[in-house]
């Protein structure tokens, strides 16, 4: 789970990274949160894979929704695991989709506060909203 909250951070800021990178800045001199990236442990990946995989599954409208569960299970059992794998298998993927919605939702709160405008003083006492 720590490596894919820092894998998302990563996307959204490792253009500034890059950046300092190609500047020469010193490693040491890099954000605190990028120098400490998590290793993925080798078991790991075959989750982690499975989990950007299913992903591109999940409906999109108004709000993201989950992943769907009959996506998860077909990808497990095509991957070849038991029925008492795919317990564990749907409860990580489980677990690392409610940190993706949850982190995506608040980003998205993020800019929209980020790209509000404030109210337009129009004379004494009075505002009104911007077009």
């Amino acid at each position: 789970m720590q490596y894919l909250r820092w894998e998302l951070r990563y996307q959204r800021d490792g253009h500034s990274i890059d950046t300092l990178l190609d500047r020469g800045v010193a490693y040491e001199s890099l954000p605190q949160w990028y120098r400490e990236e998590p290793e993925l442990e080798s078991w790991d990946i075959f989750y982690h894979n499975a989990f950007w995989r299913l992903s591109t599954e999940r409906s999109v409208g108004f709000a993201m929704g989950p992943i769907p569960h009959s996506k998860v299970l077909a990808y497990g059992y095509d991957a070849g695991l038991s029925s008492g794998t795919m317990v564990l298998f749907e409860a990580v993927i489980r677990h690392m989709d409610s940190a993706y919605v949850e982190w995506s939702s608040d980003q998205q709160t993020k800019a929209r506060r980020a790209n509000s405008q404030p109210d337009i003083p129009v004379g004494r006492n009075k505002t009104k909203k911007p077009r």
